[in-house]
């Protein structure tokens, strides 16, 4: 009783060079199958299969290219944002939201005003890469009752969106 069986052709693709054996090999391994009853399958789809990943492949490392190129810009121009001082005798008293975002940086906050000072921040939401030191700002901005303080030296990125953030919740604006 002979046995069937089914063989896909993939070889010749992988050597695609005279010099390498393809062809010859190919011909040859095809006739060792189908002398054993092998169905045989052609190599075009596994080469249109190939071209198709390629393809794919090549079209997702242009737009990765493009969205790191477009996160770099970002954080470069988060370093010179300027931080205008907010005058604290024009805002009531109350709790105001903020936010700010720079791709990849982001900062939510919660800003507490009595008698027209800042007595307490809560950052309610911080993504960043490795900026979680520079939560320590709003210490700062309290103890300071100003947002022009100093950046955390090894987060400046967070530190200003954080400050972006706050200086939001006391003007009643995002990301401006």
């Amino acid at each position: 009783m002979k046995k069937l069986f089914s063989v896909m052709f993939g070889a010749g693709h992988f050597f695609p060079y005279p010099w390498m054996g393809g062809n010859q090999a190919l011909k040859q391994f095809s006739k060792i199958c189908t002398d054993k009853g092998a169905n045989i399958f052609g190599t075009g789809i596994i080469r249109k299969l190939v071209l198709i990943l390629v393809i794919v492949l090549l079209i997702i490392s242009a737009v990765g290219i493009g969205i790191i190129k477009h996160i770099e810009s970002n954080l470069e121009s988060i370093k010179y944002i300027e931080i205008p001082e907010v005058d604290m005798s024009e805002i009531q008293d109350g709790v105001y939201s903020g936010s700010y975002a720079a791709a990849p940086v982001s900062a939510e906050v919660s800003v507490t005003v009595k008698n027209h000072i800042i007595t307490d921040i809560q950052i309610i939401k911080h993504i960043n890469g490795q900026g979680a030191p520079a939560e320590i700002i709003t210490d700062r901005v309290i103890e300071f009752q100003s947002l022009q303080v100093d950046s955390i030296t090894s987060a400046i990125y967070s530190s200003k969106v954080i400050l972006c953030a706050i200086k939001n919740a006391l003007l009643g604006t995002n990301n401006q």
